[in-house]
């Protein structure tokens, strides 16, 4: 085979082009975002593009329905905040419903974050999306800020990463 279509085949599958969709997802994509509301995991307003935008992050239950409590939940609701007002974030659009854009939201370990622990896929789940981000989806599932909720369509790489995640989860029970 000629040294150049090695090299090109090579890079697909690198980038994830080269038939299986459980491969890592391309690098490119990644917007920066600036939060300008936190009210549910299905009701944020970042800023992406300079426009304001309605957004949900993919598969989080929102809080209102995964936790009864409303004390509970507004703990939830600032300690999230908390948590994303701390980095410097960055986003993937996953899904378009409608008016809202379902994201991952990540954090890079080279930008500002406050995660307290260097990013490590083997020892954190939320470090699996890659790429050296720590992705907040899978955070706040795996801390019990809310539950899973399949809100995704039919992308099979985000449903093997949560189900990766989660089945690592319920191992450490």
């Amino acid at each position: 085979m000629r040294p150049a279509i090695c090299l090109l085949l090579l890079v697909f599958s690198a980038l994830g082009l080269a038939g299986d969709e459980k491969a890592v997802p391309p690098a490119t994509g990644w917007k920066r975002l600036k939060l300008v509301s936190f009210k549910d995991f299905d009701d944020i307003v970042v800023k992406m593009d300079g426009k304001e935008r309605k957004v949900f992050l993919i598969g989080l239950r929102p809080i209102r329905q995964a936790e009864a409590n409303k004390e509970r939940q507004e703990g939830i609701r600032k300690e999230v905040l908390a948590e994303l007002e701390k980095a410097e974030l960055f986003g993937k659009v996953a899904i378009e419903k409608g008016e809202k854009s379902g994201l991952s939201i990540d954090a890079f370990s080279h930008r500002k974050h406050g995660f307290k622990h260097g990013w490590d896929p083997q020892k954190y789940p939320w470090c699996a999306m890659g790429w050296g981000a720590y992705n907040f989806n899978l955070y706040f599932v795996h801390r019990k800020l809310s539950t899973y909720e399949e809100n995704f369509g039919d992308s099979r790489y985000w449903k093997d990463l949560f189900a990766k995640v989660l089945q690592e989860k319920s191992k450490e029970k």
